[in-house]
């Protein structure tokens, strides 16, 4: 449970919008769902969605709205070789990095806690989640 001193935000676009135990509307924007003030979240983590986003230019500049200044933004993400490669919901990390650069954001750190070097990048993440060779990339707002 969330003290006076910590808070809990978290969208989970496939659940809904819950904030503090609170669940608002599913696929509720901004203007909708009680959005997060500007400046007010010390980090961000996404995880296994960011090759996903149709428009991340969009997405990153909400990211960078909401995150304080020298916030965080992690994301983790099933890695391939070059582009998006949307049959097998992986992304290369050159773009990652590219698309979160140009929103504004710095590359803080590059960890290779998540990398496979056993994977082939042929495989849905679902079937090869064991084994899957995933980026794991730190910004700072």
């Amino acid at each position: 449970r969330p003290t006076d001193r910590a808070r809990t935000s978290a969208r989970d676009s496939t659940r809904g919008v819950r904030r503090g135990g609170r669940r608002e509307a599913r696929g509720a924007s901004r203007s909708d769902a009680d959005p997060c003030p500007a400046a007010s979240l010390d980090a961000v983590v996404t995880i296994r969605n960011y090759h996903d986003l149709k428009n991340p230019a969009e997405a990153l500049a909400e990211l960078r709205r909401v995150l304080k200044p020298g916030g965080i933004l992690d994301i983790a993400d099933s890695r391939t070789t070059a582009g998006r490669d949307e049959p097998t919901h992986r992304i290369a990390e050159d773009v990652i990095v590219r698309e979160v650069t140009a929103a504004g954001f710095s590359l803080a750190g590059v960890s290779q806690m998540l990398s496979n070097p056993k994977d082939d990048y042929t495989r849905v993440y679902w079937d090869a989640r064991w084994i899957v060779d995933q980026s794991c990339l730190k910004f700072t707002r």
